[in-house]
């Protein structure tokens, strides 16, 4: 039965109702004149979005970087250093 729905066998006017009212929405979503992935704000806020998260990443990454460093310096110069 469950291969029969996937393969398409069935005609759509069988589902149930709840299924039919939501690719009714799909399909009129689909008509939409207006394509938000193609307007430039919703582009230039993306890339934004994109740049900040890359940059936030270097940072936290330069910081720990750069923090490791000087702990892993503090411990050498304690055990080099006589008591």
């Amino acid at each position: 039965m469950l291969f029969k729905a996937l393969r398409g066998s069935h005609p759509i006017d069988t589902l149930p109702e709840h299924l039919l009212k939501i690719f009714k929405k799909v399909a009129w979503n689909q008509d939409l004149p207006w394509n938000p992935k193609a307007d430039p704000q919703y582009l230039v806020r993306i890339f934004l979005s994109f740049y900040l998260l890359l940059c936030s990443i270097y940072l936290f990454i330069a910081l720990l970087v750069v923090s490791l460093n000087n702990a892993i310096e503090d411990l050498w110069c304690a055990f080099l250093t006589p008591p």
